[in-house]
């Protein structure tokens, strides 16, 4: 069974997952959630609603090696050993920035992105 906690996954604490009594946490989803706030601002989104930083999120996660751990407070231990490791901290910003490029170029939210071919009212130039 999955503890979902807030239905918008921006400003939420990642899933745990629950079986037979033991919960997993992936660490990741912190992870991934921190990068995405950290560079939100220099990644040129065409949208920030909720819709699409979960997408973005969601995307990026389906491309890093989860990391589960059985004690939520072991947490800040596997972040530690992850963001000390420079080629593993790249590659996750690296997953970042194409999923947030995927999700800019077609956002599945209601906001319509005006590209430079059109003009503000959204007809095509």
């Amino acid at each position: 069974m999955v503890n979902d906690g807030e239905a918008s996954g921006v400003g939420h604490s990642p899933h745990l997952l629950e079986c037979e009594g033991m919960t997993v946490y992936n660490v990741m989803e912190e992870v991934v959630h921190d990068v995405l706030m950290q560079y939100k601002s220099k990644l040129q989104l065409g949208c920030n609603c909720d819709r699409c930083m979960d997408d973005i999120q969601a995307l990026a996660l389906n491309g890093i090696e989860p990391r589960y751990i059985v004690k939520k407070e072991y947490g800040p231990y596997v972040r530690a050993a992850h963001e000390a490791d420079h080629q593993g901290a790249t590659n996750i910003l690296s997953t970042v920035i194409k999923a947030a490029s995927i999700v800019s170029a077609s956002p599945r939210c209601a906001e319509k992105v005006v590209t430079t071919d059109e003009t503000a009212e959204g007809t095509p130039v």
